[in-house]
């Protein structure tokens, strides 16, 4: 692995109103797949975790027929993703996959999840044929136990998405919360849910931390 740079990563994924209460079960309800891969790759070579690159691709979710799923309204207003944005920017998962692989090389990627976003791309691939092509676990981390040895505590932070109250969950540090949390500027750009917020909320939250000596630098590393 690529120990002078990591990648923060944020996947979104299509959902309605019910589907985080009931995971995705719902008669008739959406599948879950991905709609939006976004990441950014850092540099370890100090604790300004300079940004080498940016990567974001909106992803034309398929249902379980193959056939293009449109957006319901309630990720339109989470995540700011209107339809029309995924008509016309919109790319097949096969070619974001190839697109994010190329993009992580051989860098540990971090989500802010133990196993949700990593769990998700799985699916997704499977429901898509691209079996050949599935990501090695080992290289996909949280980020989650980073903040806490930085001082977050991890009743505030979010749980598997299976279980605990849906409403309490809403109201946990999320990874597009994390650096309002503490104290530290918010990205300006987007809005929270987005995955490029989301991953610069992140990264803002680590070099707030970074510059506390509240975590260091090998707790990035492999």
């Amino acid at each position: 692995m690529n120990n002078n740079e990591i990648i923060l990563a944020d996947f979104e994924v299509l959902s309605d109103q019910y589907s985080v209460r009931n995971w995705w079960n719902d008669i008739g309800g959406v599948d879950p797949d991905i709609i939006q891969m976004s990441a950014i790759k850092v540099s370890l070579a100090d604790k300004n975790l300079k940004v080498v690159e940016e990567f974001s691709a909106l992803v034309l979710p398929r249902d379980s027929e193959h056939h293009i799923a449109f957006l319901t309204d309630h990720i339109q207003k989470l995540t700011g993703i209107t339809q029309a944005c995924m008509r016309s920017e919109g790319v097949e998962l096969q070619e974001a996959v190839n697109s994010f692989k190329n993009f992580i090389q051989n860098s540990i990627v971090y989500n802010y999840s133990r196993t949700f976003d990593f769990t998700v791309l799985t699916m997704s691939m499977v429901r898509q044929n691209l079996t050949e092509q599935l990501f090695d676990r080992k290289q996909f981390k949280d980020i989650r136990p980073v903040f806490i040895k930085g001082g977050v505590p991890a009743a505030l932070m979010p749980q598997n998405c299976q279980t605990g109250d849906v409403e309490k969950r809403y109201e946990t540090v999320n990874s597009g919360r994390i650096a309002g949390y503490l104290g530290t500027s918010s990205p300006a750009t987007y809005q929270e849910h987005d995955g490029l917020y989301d991953a610069r909320s992140v990264l803002f939250g680590l070099r707030k931390l970074l510059a506390e000596n509240k975590i260091m630098l090998s707790d990035l590393q492999n």
